[in-house]
C-alpha cells in the first residue's frame, strides 16, 4: 500500500506548475501530466507525484541542455567557473 503524505487541491496544483485549469486538464487528458484522485466531487493530486513530475521536467531540460545547465550554476560553456 502506497503511503500518502499530501494531497493537493486543484488551486494548488495550478502555483506549483504555473498553468492554468484548462491548461492542466489538457495535459491530463494527453496523458502528459499526473491524474488527479477524486474524493467525493472533489479532485485532488498526490502531492509526491506533482512533485516528481516537476523533478522529472527538471531532469529532462538538463538532460537535453546541460550547456544551459552549467551557466546558470555558474560556470560559462567554456568551462571556466564565472567570477
Amino acid at each position: 500500500m502506497t503511503q500518502v503524505s499530501s494531497l493537493l487541491r486543484i488551486e494548488d496544483v495550478m502555483r506549483r506548475v504555473g498553468f492554468r485549469r484548462n491548461k492542466l486538464y489538457a495535459l491530463i487528458n494527453a496523458g502528459d501530466f499526473v491524474r488527479p484522485i477524486k474524493i467525493g466531487r472533489m479532485s485532488a493530486w498526490v502531492e509526491a507525484e506533482v512533485d516528481q513530475w516537476i523533478a522529472d521536467r527538471i531532469a529532462e531540460r538538463d538532460r537535453l541542455n546541460p550547456r544551459l545547465v552549467k551557466s546558470a550554476r555558474g560556470i560559462d560553456p567554456a568551462g571556466v567557473a564565472a567570477e
